[in-house]
């Protein structure tokens, strides 16, 4: 998160959630001009006594993939679009093991939609894709649980 406003209104909707510890107050009470570095050291504290740590990019993506498969499970998004933006994510992030399935289960669907069989899922066939994919789906969901 940015130093600055953003920190300081989020500081703002902390106390206004019932939190009245002393780095909220501090930071809530800031004004300008920001002294970054006293911004974001307070911004730590409260992000550490709120229990909250960084996150790895690695951390990220999982984060975000399992959030794209939550909302694809609930029907907020169509299952194929979720994939494909799985994909994209394991492309774009070396290679990433955790979503190296949905990787596989992109391809297995697009093999799919102009063969009777795939290489890249042996086990899937037009009538059971959707089911394996929502099955691998739920498997990594369980496996990451929300950190949020």
């Amino acid at each position: 998160m940015e130093c600055g406003e953003q920190c300081v209104d989020w500081a703002i909707d902390l106390l206004a959630s019932g939190h009245e510890e002393m780095p909220v107050c501090r930071l809530a009470a800031k004004s300008r001009p920001y002294n970054s570095f006293e911004i974001a050291s307070l911004r730590d504290q409260i992000l550490q006594m709120l229990g909250l740590s960084d996150l790895t990019a690695d951390e990220c993506l999982v984060i975000y993939a399992r959030e794209l498969l939550l909302a694809a499970l609930n029907d907020d998004l169509p299952i194929r679009e979720a994939l494909e933006r799985i994909r994209d994510l394991y492309n774009a992030n070396d290679c990433q093991s955790e979503l190296h399935d949905f990787y596989l289960l992109y391809w297995a669907w697009d093999d799919l939609d102009s063969e009777d069989q795939t290489f890249h899922w042996p086990s899937a066939d037009r009538r059971n894709i959707e089911r394996i994919t929502r099955d691998v789906a739920l498997k990594f969901i369980s496996c990451n649980p929300n950190r949020g």
